[in-house]
């Protein structure tokens, strides 16, 4: 895949970032859950900053594969 032919938007319509994805996005909000157990507030800082974040984190991703595709 060509970097131009990248799609760029999540399948909800947004821009698909970091941010957007693991707050925000209405279509994880049950998959999310698990990351509220390190951040209630689910601040990027500090679930991309702490061991058991990144842990969360990669777990979170695991569940969405289709963000890769």
């Amino acid at each position: 895949m060509y970097f131009s032919e990248r799609n760029y938007y999540c399948k909800c319509g947004q821009l698909k970032t970091i941010e957007h994805v693991l707050n925000e996005c209405p279509l994880h909000t049950e998959e999310r859950e698990s990351l509220r157990n390190v951040s209630l507030e689910l601040y990027s800082k500090i679930l991309l900053d702490a061991k058991k974040g990144i842990g969360e984190v990669v777990k979170f991703l695991d569940l969405l594969p289709q963000l890769f595709f």
